[in-house]
């Protein structure tokens, strides 16, 4: 993943301000980039995300790894009747 300029913030900007940075990722609706920068190099040090946007793109993730789940058992031949995967769950 890349990070645009703007959502990316040093070590020491959340050192001094952190309401910033969070305010940043909360309004942008984007993860923010948080690196330390030495003489050397940028070290890439973490990734501060809302969490509103963490809990979504979470439930995303568990409902995608739950469908590729189901589309390969049906590729292996693991079917069941609606009636009977709706008597299993409880659903009417």
């Amino acid at each position: 993943m890349k990070f645009a300029e703007e959502d990316t913030f040093k070590m020491t900007d959340v050192r001094t301000d952190p309401n910033r940075v969070f305010r940043h990722a909360e309004a942008s609706r984007r993860p923010v980039l948080v690196v330390n920068k030495s003489e050397k190099d940028i070290r890439k040090v973490a990734v501060v995300q809302a969490f509103k946007d963490f809990e979504t793109a979470d439930k995303e993730r568990a409902f995608m790894r739950a469908l590729i789940e189901g589309l390969l058992d049906v590729e292996k031949g693991h079917e069941v009747l609606l009636a009977e995967a709706k008597s299993r769950l409880g659903v009417e």
